[in-house]
């Protein structure tokens, strides 16, 4: 339960955050709000900036962070991760939001 990923795995996350958040820019939020789990929708509304999504889940930055600690960390370590403020999620977060916003904003639909 809740095992570290490996780098591997953890690598693929911001390309299925990215693809989501492309399919959100294109289509809107309608088709798959429902479909996805929380943390994911709320992972696709962090990385573009949609505090209206993340109200509506009752999330903040700070919450998804933290949520999003346990499954890019692992139990143990996403723990320390909360107790240090999320400070490796931010950091992996914030360096994969980035690239991806990048990309985002020279690919409009």
């Amino acid at each position: 339960m809740f095992s570290r990923p490996t780098d591997a795995e953890r690598e693929r996350l911001p390309d299925d955050l990215l693809h989501r958040a492309e399919l959100v820019r294109t289509r809107g939020w309608n088709d798959y709000r429902a479909v996805w789990s929380t943390g994911e929708v709320v992972g696709v509304a962090a990385l573009l900036g949609d505090n209206d999504i993340l109200g509506e889940f009752d999330e903040t930055l700070q919450s998804v962070w933290a949520r999003w600690a346990f499954d890019l960390w692992g139990l143990t370590d996403g723990q320390a991760d909360v107790d240090d403020n999320c400070k490796q999620t931010r950091r992996w977060f914030m360096g994969d939001s980035t690239g991806a916003l990048k990309h985002l904003a020279t690919h409009a639909p």
